[in-house]
């Protein structure tokens, strides 16, 4: 009795303790939880290891016998929980709950750490039951909220002091939810994405839809709103152009939604004379009564739209756009030289045959004449001369066309000019597309020997004899001048120059071309032959048979002489004999020379004769000398 006495007074004690502890704590007093401990075949001990106790939370024992024995892991703490050894006497329960009755403020709770069905034998039956306890406290993190592409009326709020692992719900909701063009607010996510669970207006963390398994003190968790795309639909309208709607079988409709992106299609509407050039966004109405953004934009075939409507299931149209086809014509020259500008014309209600410019005179070919236009440059098909009517198409859509000029090698005729020539030759007949093979020379000339042809009488040779002659002729059948062209031919004469014998002219000279000249067929008793000149009084030779002799005659058939020059056998310097001024005797053969300053002339040799040159005279007599 002493001892249930004594158990008696301490729970008195205790639950004073209790009453105190609450009211200076100010906690807030939680709903109370019971954790029942039944024997070992119902409810272990063990199994409370991790719990949480909260303010008034109780640990009851519902199997008889046994006792509790409470610590703590942090012995300097003993405050919260009502620590009693209880037992059952006479089957009434004197005491068998463990209660949680303060807490202090900075923490949340106290957490089991350790349960151990075993302990220490008191006094048998009586087996204790080991219970250790620590101080718990909850991770507070806060929640933001993020409008997410999104527009928001003022400042969205911030949720502090949030317990991570409480099981408390954190409760939001706020009138300033925000807007976003095109979609519906549809709540709150973790992920941008909104892949994640959606909230409404409340969270409890963690919980079953989110892998957030942990968080820090002092972390912020952002939500993201979550964004319900609008749908809409899209209608692909005919058109028309003046008083033409186009034709063609309905396109099919588009369903789509702010959050996708549509390709414009291709247009299967036709319109005759007119070609497709996009697809005008006409917003909500196809007549393009209402207006707004963008509304009046051309879009290619093939180009992306996206649309944000401003409530869902919203209709769209697009109109095709129609263009009047047209036709462009360039020139092109075709081997010719020039330009000549093209013309674009465009369909304007009815078909028009536009008169087709001719050459007028921009486009010219060398040896050609303009006959006409083709459209293709090998003048295969039509060739259309100047002033056809060319007629236009507008049917076939945008037209680039390209009219080549057609060209016809003019005729010519050749007139054979003999140019002082005998003779007589007929016209000979080319074209300006091919070379022409001129006809043999048929003109003759006594002195004279045929060198070419010449486009002029007095010019050089331009063409041999049966030349290629290519000529452009300026226009058709025209008649062109070709001269022969002479070489001067001359007779080459051979004097002994006071030698005795005799040598053939040489006839047939050509002008210009080297003859070989002969070997000397004189002699002169006394002398020896030293070569030929064309001055008789020199003693200097100019040629040596076997050389190249060339003359230029002044006139066709001129005679032109060479004379054999002679040299005294041993003749020497000593031998010669000076001369001077006056009318002296002097012999043939003789050398003489003059020793005084001056220039000289002997009569009748048209040499000048310098101080100390040698001379000497081919025939004995009197001579006249003077000084020039």
């Amino acid at each position: 009795m002493k001892e249930l006495r004594k158990r008696v007074n301490g729970l008195i004690a205790i639950l004073l303790a209790v009453c105190l502890s609450l009211e200076m704590s100010g906690s807030e007093v939680y709903a109370a939880t019971t954790y029942e401990v039944g024997d070992d075949s119902t409810y272990k001990v063990t199994d409370l290891a991790g719990k949480v106790l909260l303010v008034g939370d109780m640990i009851k024992k519902t199997s008889s016998g046994g006792d509790f024995a409470v610590g703590y892991s942090d012995t300097n703490i003993m405050e919260g929980v009502s620590n009693e050894i209880s037992y059952e006497y006479e089957s009434t329960v004197i005491y068998n709950d463990l209660t949680v009755t303060y807490i202090p403020d900075e923490y949340d709770g106290i957490q089991i750490t350790e349960a151990s069905d075993t302990g220490i034998i008191v006094d048998d039956p009586y087996t204790m039951k080991q219970l250790t306890f620590d101080w718990f406290r909850y991770p507070r993190y806060s929640l933001s909220f993020d409008a997410n592409e999104g527009t928001a009326t003022g400042t969205l709020p911030t949720i502090t002091d949030c317990k991570f692992g409480s099981g408390e719900t954190t409760r939001f909701g706020f009138d300033n939810l925000p807007t976003r063009q095109g979609y519906s607010f549809a709540g709150w996510s973790f992920s941008s994405d909104g892949s994640g669970h959606v909230y409404k207006t409340d969270v409890t963390l963690p919980n079953e839809y989110e892998n957030i398994t942990s968080v820090n003190d002092g972390d912020t968790l952002t939500l993201y709103a979550v964004w319900d795309p609008y749908a809409y639909t899209v209608y692909f309208n005919s058109g028309s152009a003046g008083d033409q709607s186009a034709t063609g079988d309905e396109m099919p409709v588009v369903n789509s939604a702010s959050d996708q992106t549509i390709t414009l299609p291709e247009c299967t509407y036709t319109l005759s004379n007119y070609h497709f050039d996009g697809w005008k966004y006409m917003g909500l109405d196809p007549y393009n009564i209402t207006s707004g953004e963008g509304v009046g934009t051309v879009y290619p075939a093939g180009s992306t739209f996206n649309h944000l409507p401003d409530t869902d299931g919203e209709i769209i149209h697009f109109n095709a756009q129609w263009e009047p086809n047209t036709v462009s014509i360039s020139y092109d020259a075709n081997g010719g030289t020039g330009t000549m500008a093209g013309a674009t014309y465009t369909y304007d209600g009815s078909l028009f045959a536009y008169l087709l410019p001719g050459a007028d005179g921009s486009l010219s070919k060398d040896g050609y004449r303009f006959i006409g236009w083709c459209e293709n440059a090998d003048g295969s098909s039509d060739i259309m001369p100047e002033g056809y009517q060319y007629p236009l198409d507008f049917s076939k859509g945008n037209q680039d066309i390209t009219l080549y000029a057609i060209w016809e090698p003019n005729a010519y005729s050749i007139r054979f000019n003999g140019n002082g020539g005998t003779g007589d030759m007929t016209n000979q007949a080319g074209i300006s597309s091919e070379p022409t093979i001129l006809n043999p020379n048929q003109f003759t000339s006594i002195d004279q020997m045929f060198a070419g042809w010449s486009t002029t009488g007095t010019g050089t040779v331009q063409y041999a004899d049966r030349a290629s002659f290519d000529y452009k002729a300026s226009t058709n059948n025209q008649v062109v001048d070709l001269f022969a062209i002479w070489t001067k031919l001359y007779k080459l004469a051979f004097d002994a120059n006071g030698g005795g014998g005799a040598m053939d002219t040489l006839l047939n000279g050509i002008d210009g071309i080297g003859q070989t000249l002969p070997e000397c067929a004189f002699t002169k008793e006394g002398f020896v032959f030293k070569g030929w000149a064309t001055n008789p009084y020199t003693l200097t030779a100019e040629y040596q048979p076997g050389d190249a002799f060339t003359y230029s005659p002044q006139t066709a058939g001129e005679t032109v002489t060479l004379y054999a020059i002679w040299e005294a056998e041993g003749a020497n310097a000593a031998d010669r004999i000076q001369v001077g001024v006056g009318t002296v005797y002097l012999t043939a053969g003789q050398e003489y020379f003059f020793g005084s300053e001056g220039v000289y002339k002997v009569d009748g040799d048209p040499t000048a004769y310098p101080m100390n040159t040698i001379f000497y005279v081919p025939v004995s007599g009197n001579y006249t000398i003077s000084v020039q």
